[in-house]
């Protein structure tokens, strides 16, 4: 599709765009539909373009968190041109979602993330504006999803391009961390007494345009790492945290591109199921997406791995189980192709399969996500678009190994629970592992004892999924942790 390029309404250092006004928003999304309809190689283990929303001029970024403690995953997005953060209630776990509710406008807003600051059980959101330098959070107040006024974590980052939270100084609440590309910043706020009083930046490096970050436990010593694209003379780096307390060590470099400006994004995953975090990465000037294996569990990492050369400008990469085989499957986004995309990890240990295109007219795509969106065990999967103004999902229509009818003896109690879980219906000799799942897919325990009990009491609030393997069979349930 050939795309018209001009301004991005003032945006500094942006990409190339597609200018959409009112009147061509209309004829744009007519002709995508008739593009996706002719498309050949669209994927069949996922439905067509659910459009959740058309009214987020300039769509940046997507994020899914229950909001209103309904049990249900809630969407979260950003957009840049009408400067909104918003979020759609989920409103019956069956593809139904409502109107956009307004969270609070942010100038500029490029990024949106969601965690519990406050510890007080419900999920709050994270705003960042490119324009106005700021990071900001919004208290869900009454955990039903109404939301407090702007609070301000941090002014000081030049062209603040993405933040996430994580505890980084290992004291049971939730840090934010921030990238600003002006100044070069990666740095990190302490919440200082669990309440979402946060500190002043706190500098891990000025690295070269910090943009993509992802926190996980990289050198598997027990606390929070971080990774970091920088468009500069690295694809992506890690930092160690050296303390566990949030001192974090200089720049460990992963890969070098063959050219600069490059990789956007980044995500710390286990992509080859050895239990260590690996690193996945798109890049915008080379046009791929790929991935590096950590070598020894400590931080060593192999040189690139390339996954798919194909898409034009890839801004999102993210991983999830999506076919229900036990390992991390890649989607991307990419923004000037207007691609959606997914590979299987054919193996289980980094042999990806071919593209498949999930959506090929999601125009100026920007940013992927995935959740549990009407609870059905499978992971489906979130796009925002800023050249089309929308926020869309994909239904996985992948059936499980064995569904939970094929094993009906198979209970759950208590359910929900608060500490331990029992499974009745089955004999414990003929039970061979026990698989737990978040709702975004991301498997937290395997369980290879025969027995038919489960502690559950170390794990949060929320909803997983207990997947049984037996002698004869396997089967998925929904568990409810109180």
């Amino acid at each position: 599709m050939n795309k018209l390029i001009t301004n991005e309404k003032g945006f500094l250092n942006r990409r190339p765009f597609l200018l959409v006004n009112n009147s061509m928003k209309n004829s744009l999304i007519v002709l995508a539909v008739f593009i996706l309809v002719l498309s050949p190689e669209t994927n069949a283990q996922f439905t067509t373009e659910k459009i959740i929303s058309l009214d987020t001029d300039g769509a940046k970024s997507i994020f899914s968190a229950d909001l209103d403690g309904d049990g249900f995953m809630d969407v979260i997005s950003a957009s840049g041109f009408d400067d909104k953060i918003a979020w759609y209630k989920n409103l019956n776990a069956q593809g139904g979602f409502s109107k956009q509710i307004i969270i609070g406008l942010l100038d500029q807003t490029n990024a949106v993330h969601a965690a519990d600051l406050d510890g007080d059980g419900d999920i709050d959101v994270i705003g960042v504006t490119f324009a106005n330098d700021l990071v900001v959070w919004y208290e869900n107040k009454d955990g039903l999803g109404n939301f407090g006024p702007q609070r301000v974590i941090s002014d000081t980052g030049d062209a603040a391009f993405s933040a996430i939270a994580a505890d980084l100084d290992g004291d049971g609440d939730m840090d934010v961390i921030s990238g600003s590309v002006n100044d070069d910043t990666l740095a990190w706020y302490e919440n200082l007494d669990g309440l979402g009083t946060f500190s002043s930046e706190n500098i891990i490096s000025i690295a070269g345009n910090a943009r993509s970050l992802s926190a996980a436990d990289i050198d598997n010593d027990g606390d929070i790492d971080l990774l970091e694209t920088s468009s500069g003379d690295i694809i992506v780096g890690w930092y160690e945290n050296l303390d566990g307390a949030g001192t974090f060590g200089t720049q460990n470099p992963i890969g070098i591109p063959p050219e600069p400006f490059s990789t956007i994004s980044v995500f710390g995953v286990d992509i080859d199921g050895d239990g260590d975090i690996d690193v996945l990465t798109g890049a915008a000037g080379e046009n791929n997406i790929a991935w590096y294996e950590n070598l020894d569990g400590a931080g060593n990492f192999s040189d690139m791995k390339l996954i798919s050369g194909v898409e034009f400008s890839v801004l999102s990469v993210y991983a999830a189980d999506l076919d229900n085989d036990g390992d991390n499957d890649v989607i991307a986004a990419a923004f000037n192709d207007g691609f959606i995309t997914f590979y299987e990890n054919l193996d289980g240990l980094g042999t990806f399969g071919p593209q498949q295109i999930i959506n090929d007219s999601a125009i100026g795509a920007n940013s992927v996500f995935t959740a549990d969106l009407d609870n059905d065990g499978d992971i489906d999967i979130l796009s925002a678009s800023q050249n089309d103004d929308t926020v869309s999902w994909y239904e996985n229509q992948t059936i499980l190994s064995v569904p939970d009818t094929a094993l009906t003896t198979i209970v759950l109690h208590p359910n929900p629970s608060k500490n331990s879980v029992t499974i009745s219906g089955v004999v414990p000799t003929l039970i061979t592992h026990i698989n737990l799942y978040d709702v975004k897919g991301n498997l937290l325990y395997t369980q290879k004892e025969n027995t038919t009990q489960l502690d559950v009491s170390t794990f949060a609030k929320g909803i997983y999924f207990l997947e049984l393997h037996t002698a004869t069979g396997s089967v998925t349930k929904k568990l409810i942790k109180e």
